[in-house]
C-alpha cells in the first residue's frame, strides 16, 4: 500500500496534520466564524439583561461595596472569577449595567472561532467548516452567550484546555503542559465542574494507551505529561480551595451542590427533559445551520462516479461534476431539516456524533497504520489524531452520561455541546479524507491530500446552502411560537426585571413623600431585596442615579420585617418579593402582619428563566402562574 500512496509530503508533527497554506486558510475559517458569532450573538442588544437568579449572584460585586464587595453567599453559587471578570467589565463600562452581558457575547464568539480552529487542526478543513457553522449557529449557545452565567466561559477555557492537554501529552515542553494546567485551573476558577478539563483529557489519555497501545516509551511519558497538568491545575486551584475555608470549606458548596444532585433513578427523566429543553431553545438558525451541513457534505464529499463517454474531466479534478448534483443536495439539506424540526435539532447532532464516535475510535485500522510505518511524520501524524479522537468521546460519552444526574438545568449542556460539534466534525472530516474518484488509492485519516486542504466552498455550493437556509428559517422557523425577534430565542428580550427596577423605584419615591422623614443624614430610604439577585442588581445600579438617596440590601430571609428585629427605624424602610420569595407562601405569610402594600406589577420571565424553574411544555405569557409578580411593601413593625 505504501507503493500506491500519492506522491506528496507529509507535514511535520508539529502542524498537526495541517500545512501552511492550510494554516492560512483555516485560520481564515475561525476568523469567519468568530465575526458570525459575533454578529449573530450581538443582534438586539437592547433585549441583553441580567434576569436569571444566578445573573443576580454573579453580576452584583460592584453594587455591593457594603457587603464586602460580593453578593451574599456568592462562593455557594461558583467560584470568584466570572463575577470578578464581570466587576471589571462594568468598572470599564463607565459603571454600566448593561455592559455585564458582553463578557460573554465575546467569550462564546471565541468558542465558536476555537471550536472551529481546534477542528481543523485535529480532523481537516473540512471539519473545521462544519464544527464552526454548528457552533456559530446553535440556538443554544446563543442564548447563553447573551447571559451572565458561568457556562459559555467555561466551555472558552474547557476547549483551550483539551488542546493544550492534548499538545502536552504528545509535545511535553514546559509551555504546553503550563498552558495545559493553567487553562484547566481557569474553567475552575470558573465553575466548580472546571475540572471535567482534566478528567476529559486524562481519560482520552487512558483510551489511547489501552487501545491504540503506543511504544512504552512514548506511553511513559505521555503518562507523566498529563499528570504535571493534573498537578499544575490544583496547585493553582489551591487558593480558591484555601479562601473557601472561611466560609465553610469546600464541604459547604458541596453540599449545596449535591441538593440538586437526581442520582441514577432521576438520570432518564433529567435526560427526556434536557432533549425538549433543547427543542424549546433550538430554532430556524440550528436547523438551517445543519441545513447547509447537509448540503456541504452531499456536494463536496460525495464520491465521484466514472463520467459518461466523452464527460469533461481534467487531470487535477477528476470528472467535473454536473449541475444534477444540486439536486441531491437539496433532498440532502431539506432531509437533514425536516428530521430536526420533527425530532429535534440536539437529537440530529446528537445521533450523528454518537455513531462517529461509537465507530471511529475503536476502529484500529492495522493497514492504515502500516504505510505510515514507514515514514516517521505520517505516523506521528496518525497517532496524535488518534489521541484526539480518543479525547472527544471521552468527552462526549462521559458528559453524555454525567450530565443528567443532575438537575436538568440547561445550560449545563453547554460543555457537552462542544463534544458534539466535534463529533460532528471528525465525521465530515473522516468523509472528506475517504472521497475517491474511480482510480484513485484508498486514502486514510493519517493523510491530507492537497485536494481535501483546499477545500472551501464554492459560489455553486454556497448558493445552494442559502436556499436550503432560506427554506429552513422560512418554511420551518416561522412555526414556532415565540415573542423573540425573528423566532430566536437567542434575542428574546429579557429586560423585565430592569424596566420593574424604574418603575418599583418611582413607586418608592412617591410612597417616601407620605411617610415619617429620614433621620439618618446619608439616606431617605432602604430598600430590601427577597430572594431576587437580579431585581436586587438592577435597583442597585440606579442609586446614585435617583433623586432618592436609597441603599438596596438582599436578604435571604425575611426576618428583618419582624419587631425584635434589629431593623433601623430610623428611615423608611421597604421589601421587595418576587417569584423566588413567592415560592415560600408560609414564610411571607407570617410576615405579612407588619407590611404594607404598596404596589404590584407582573413579571415576565424570558424563556431562559422558564425552562431553569419548569420543565416544557412552556404555559403561554397570558397564563403563567401568579407567583410570577413582583410586590413592593412598606415595614410597618408591627404599627
Amino acid at each position: 500500500m505504501a507503493s500506491r500512496s500519492r506522491n506528496r509530503s507529509a507535514p511535520p508533527p508539529d502542524d498537526d496534520s495541517t500545512t501552511a497554506p492550510a494554516d492560512r486558510r483555516l485560520t481564515g475559517i475561525a476568523a469567519a466564524a468568530f465575526l458570525a458569532a459575533l454578529i449573530l450573538r450581538s443582534l438586539y442588544p437592547g433585549g441583553m439583561s441580567v434576569e436569571h437568579f444566578d445573573e443576580g449572584v454573579y453580576a452584583s460585586n460592584l453594587y455591593a461595596w457594603h457587603l464586602d464587595n460580593q453578593y451574599p453567599d456568592r462562593q455557594l453559587y461558583a467560584p470568584p472569577l466570572l463575577p470578578g471578570l464581570l466587576e471589571w467589565a462594568m468598572i470599564f463600562g463607565g459603571g454600566s449595567a448593561h455592559a455585564a452581558m458582553w463578557l460573554n457575547v465575546i467569550s462564546g464568539s471565541l468558542t465558536a472561532a476555537l471550536i472551529a480552529w481546534v477542528a481543523g487542526r485535529w480532523f481537516g478543513l473540512a471539519a473545521a467548516i462544519t464544527a464552526g457553522l454548528l457552533a456559530v449557529t446553535s440556538d443554544v449557545h446563543v442564548v447563553y452567550s447573551r447571559a451572565a452565567l458561568t457556562d459559555a466561559l467555561l466551555g472558552l477555557w474547557m476547549l483551550a484546555g483539551v488542546y493544550a492537554g492534548w499538545k502536552a501529552v504528545l509535545q511535553g515542553g514546559l509551555l504546553w503542559t503550563a498552558l495545559a494546567g493553567v487553562l484547566a485551573s481557569l474553567a475552575w476558577w470558573t465553575k466548580y465542574n472546571g475540572w471535567l478539563t482534566l478528567a476529559v483529557t486524562g481519560a482520552g489519555t487512558a483510551a489511547w494507551l489501552t487501545f491504540d497501545r503506543p511504544p512504552v516509551a512514548m506511553a511513559g511519558r505521555a503518562v507523566v505529561r498529563c499528570l504535571a497538568t493534573v498537578i499544575i491545575a490544583i496547585l493553582l486551584w489551591l487558593p480558591l480551595l484555601y479562601s473557601l475555608q472561611e466560609t465553610g470549606g469546600y464541604s459547604a458548596v458541596a453540599a449545596n451542590h449535591a441538593k440538586y444532585a437526581v442520582g441514577l433513578t432521576g438520570w432518564f427523566p433529567a435526560f427526556r427533559q434536557q432533549i425538549a429543553n433543547h427543542n424549546v431553545l433550538s430554532g430556524w438558525l440550528t436547523i438551517a445551520g445543519l441545513a447547509v451541513l447537509g448540503v456541504f457534505a452531499v456536494l463536496r464529499f460525495r464520491p465521484a462516479k466514472s463520467p459518461p463517454t466523452g464527460a469533461e474531466t481534467t487531470a487535477e479534478t477528476g470528472p467535473i461534476r454536473r449541475p444534477a448534483i444540486r439536486l441531491d443536495a437539496l433532498i440532502g439539506g431539506l432531509g437533514l431539516a425536516t428530521v430536526a424540526v420533527f425530532s429535534g435539532s440536539t437529537v440530529v447532532l446528537g445521533v450523528v456524533a454518537l455513531i462517529t464516535l461509537v465507530v471511529t475510535p475503536l476502529q484500529i485500522d492495522r493497514q492504515s497504520q502500516a504505510p505510515a510505518a514507514a515514514d516517521a511524520d505520517r505516523l506521528a501524524i496518525w497517532r496524535s489524531q488518534r489521541l484526539a479522537i480518543w479525547m472527544v468521546a471521552a468527552w462526549f460519552f462521559g458528559l453524555l452520561l454525567a450530565t443528567p444526574l443532575y438537575h436538568p438545568y440547561p445550560r449545563l449542556t453547554l460543555p457537552w455541546l462542544a463534544a458534539a460539534w466535534l463529533g460532528a466534525g471528525l465525521a465530515v472530516g473522516r468523509l472528506a479524507n475517504r472521497r475517491t474518484d474511480s482510480e484513485s488509492d484508498e486514502r486514510t485519516e493519517t493523510s491530507v491530500a492537497p485536494e481535501e486542504m483546499a477545500w472551501l466552498p464554492t459560489g455553486a455550493t454556497a448558493a445552494v446552502a442559502a436556499g436550503i437556509a432560506t427554506v429552513a428559517a422560512l418554511g420551518l422557523g416561522v412555526s414556532r411560537q415565540t415573542v423573540a425577534p425573528a423566532g430566536v430565542v437567542g434575542w428574546e428580550d429579557r429586560t423585565s426585571y430592569a424596566r420593574l427596577a424604574g418603575e418599583f423605584l418611582a413607586d418608592i419615591e412617591q410612597a417616601v413623600k407620605t411617610l415619617p422623614r429620614s433621620i439618618v443624614p446619608e439616606y431617605d430610604a432602604v430598600v430590601y431585596v427577597f430572594a431576587e439577585p437580579a431585581l436586587y442588581f438592577h435597583l442597585a445600579s440606579l442609586e446614585g442615579a435617583s433623586r432618592l438617596k436609597f441603599i438596596t440590601q438582599p436578604a435571604g430571609n425575611l426576618e428583618m420585617v419582624f419587631p425584635e428585629a434589629s431593623t433601623d427605624r430610623r428611615l423608611p424602610t421597604f421589601l421587595l418579593t418576587g417569584p423566588h420569595g413567592h415560592r415560600s407562601p408560609e414564610e411571607l405569610a407570617a410576615a405579612m402582619p407588619f407590611l404594607a402594600p404598596l404596589s404590584e406589577r407582573p413579571y415576565e420571565p424570558s424563556t431562559l428563566v422558564q425552562l431553569n424553574d419548569g420543565a416544557p411544555p412552556l404555559p403561554n405569557r397570558e397564563d403563567l402562574p401568579e407567583e410570577y409578580t413582583v410586590r413592593l411593601y412598606h415595614l410597618t413593625f408591627g404599627h
